[in-house]
């Protein structure tokens, strides 16, 4: 009990001391100009594409705020801090803009759309135990993840690769004509089960999965799977296999 009261003490003291040390919240707006193509955030920043916001609002300790820079150089919006010794999350609001179709995560960010990404090609990268957490509409679409990041969401494409190391993880549904999937260190494609089948479909998948990895897909027609001995790619349907992969019923 006694070990439990000062446990509580000491993280109780440690809040009110970051939060003293970052000073009283306040939010400051920035004009929004929709021009830019690519986003970078590269920091602790939990970042909302809102379809309602008509500007960029930051929320963060007074003390922070300054260290908040966000400028657009060559068509890309960036969100950074100049340093890295903020504690607690910096909110930021964004104005949905259709012409986003890059997108940078890094340093812990965390960044949520009310509104799919589109276009003919997407891509993103995620890396520093980032996460994106949208739905992805595009013929083509690449996510690259590193780093203990994640991705989640609704996936519509005709091509679509997906990259991940260093225990990084996908929570996805979905369809994609073509399915290319490149894993190592301990990376997942979740297993998520909808009705009597895995949530990401595909025509044809190409896997590469190394290092204790795994993925979980239906396919309705061709897999071409190259699995190491740690890992595994499991599918639902009645897909032609070429290498190793392992067929459940659901």
């Amino acid at each position: 009990m006694k070990r439990t009261a000062l446990a509580t003490i000491s993280l109780l003291f440690m809040l009110a001391f970051s939060s003293c040390k970052e000073g009283e919240i306040i939010s400051k707006d920035f004009i929004a100009d929709n021009s830019y193509t690519g986003l970078l955030v590269d920091g602790n920043f939990d970042v909302r594409i809102d379809t309602l916001a008509t500007q960029i609002t930051v929320t963060c300790g007074e003390k922070v705020m300054p260290k908040v820079k966000i400028k657009t150089e060559r068509g890309t919006l960036k969100i950074i801090q100049t340093r890295s010794t903020i504690r607690r999350h910096v909110k930021v609001v964004l104005p949905y803009n259709v012409n986003l179709t890059g997108l940078t995560l890094k340093g812990t960010a965390y960044l949520t759309s009310q509104h799919s990404l589109k276009g003919q090609q997407v891509d993103l990268i995620l890396d520093g135990a980032s996460e994106f957490v949208g739905d992805l509409n595009a013929d083509k679409i690449v996510a690259t993840l590193s780093g203990a990041s994640k991705i989640g969401g609704l996936v519509d494409s005709y091509d679509f690769t997906l990259c991940m190391n260093e225990a990084s993880s996908a929570k996805l549904e979905g369809f994609a004509e073509q399915l290319y999937l490149d894993f190592d260190g301990a990376s997942e494609l979740v297993e998520l089960i909808i009705g009597d089948r895995y949530s990401l479909e595909c025509d044809y998948c190409e896997a590469k999965l190394t290092g204790a990895s795994y993925a979980y897909i239906h396919c309705y027609d061709r897999i071409n799977s190259d699995a190491d001995q740690s890992s595994e790619l499991h599918y639902t349907g009645f897909a032609t296999v070429r290498g190793n992969a392992l067929h459940e019923v659901l």
